[in-house]
């Protein structure tokens, strides 16, 4: 899901525009992984 996400833009990372919209796009991720683990620790 993530990939078809990112995959519309070849190169995130080089093109200032693809940081903006892939930064906070990972932020998210870890957000929700982290989350997802303090969920199944507790």
């Amino acid at each position: 899901m993530i990939f078809g996400v990112i995959k519309p833009y070849p190169s995130p990372l080089i093109s200032g525009r693809g940081i903006d919209l892939d930064f906070p796009m990972l932020v998210g991720c870890l957000a929700l992984l982290g989350l997802g683990l303090v969920m199944i620790t507790s």
